[in-house]
């Protein structure tokens, strides 16, 4: 790593929260795209309904194509609704262009300004806006401090290592102090280690600041480590919504089961037992008796699940 902004920055100082945080709803939303081949139309996102409440995070999970980018991408302004509506606070933001919402986007690819040195990729936000130059370097030098890249001001985006680069986009969004953030993958490009360490960076620096969040990936890890409330989505639909444990403990779904935990599948024959416990038989091999969950006694006599520890 080489150096000290590598590692997790725990006493970085805190910029000043000047904006309270919102409260993002989706309701009801549903995103349809065209087939230009004449066949049905693809429905990326079905009926999505959620709320997140101010300074939470919550993370949507789910494989590829689930719709989980789709649903980022219609809070952001990038995508509008086929039906349904979207609301940041009390403002119904559902026909809104991205610059007209009180949010900001940290994208999976940086998109970072290669020409720019990191203060002024971290400063162009607020130049468009038009702020003062001596409020700018005031505000440049208390986010680079707290994304923990005080140092580095002067060098080029690609000098830097790919956790700095990320480091970088985090800050320019943050800068502008959003009343929601929104972060699509943006660990994708980094190697494991330097995932751990920005999933450590991003929950501090989101705790630290109270801001709402909504986060997307296809890494249980990540889910299950940064979220207050984790979205299961699958083919369009949310699965189930809840914190990280409960949803490991009691999937809905043996899909949801599956995905968000190392899990083995038996066919079994129950043969009796209470709400705690009951007896079954697997693969005409004698009597065992298996804990219950939600999802066990709502399939049970077909599936038996047995996540192992996180």
């Amino acid at each position: 790593m080489g150096t000290t902004t590598e590692t997790a920055m725990g006493a970085a100082t805190q910029m000043p929260a000047e904006k309270k945080s919102l409260s993002v709803r989706v309701e009801r939303a549903t995103k349809r795209f065209k087939n230009t081949k004449g066949r049905a139309d693809v429905v990326a996102v079905k009926e999505s309904d959620f709320t997140v409440a101010p300074g939470e995070l919550v993370t949507l999970l789910g494989p590829s194509g689930c719709g989980k980018t789709t649903t980022l991408r219609m809070i952001a302004g990038f995508e509008l609704p086929s039906s349904g509506r979207i609301l940041i606070g009390e403002t119904d933001v559902t026909m809104l262009p991205p610059n007209k919402r009180d949010t900001a986007t940290v994208f999976q690819s940086y998109g970072l300004f290669p020409h720019m040195t990191v203060e002024e990729n971290v400063a162009y936000g607020l130049k468009v806006r038009g702020m003062a130059r001596h409020e700018i370097r005031t505000k440049v030098e208390a986010t680079l401090d707290l994304v923990g890249l005080a140092d580095l001001g002067d060098r080029a985006p690609g000098k830097l290592s790919g956790g700095q680069q990320q480091r970088v986009a985090l800050a320019r969004s943050l800068i502008v102090e959003p009343s929601v953030l929104l972060l699509d993958e943006p660990l994708s490009n980094l190697d494991a280690l330097l995932r751990e360490q920005m999933r450590v960076e991003i929950r501090r620096i989101q705790k630290s600041l109270g801001i709402t969040t909504v986060y997307v990936t296809h890494d249980r890890v990540e889910a299950m480590s940064l979220s207050d409330r984790v979205i299961v989505m699958k083919d369009g639909e949310i699965r189930q919504v809840g914190a990280p444990a409960e949803i490991y403990e009691n999937p809905a779904s043996q899909f949801v089961a599956g995905f968000v935990g190392k899990v083995a599948f038996f066919s079994v024959a129950v043969t009796g037992g209470g709400a705690k416990e009951w007896e079954c038989r697997l693969n005409d091999r004698g009597m065992s008796t298996c804990s219950c969950s939600t999802f066990a006694r709502a399939v049970a006599g077909r599936t038996v699940f047995a996540p192992s520890p996180m």
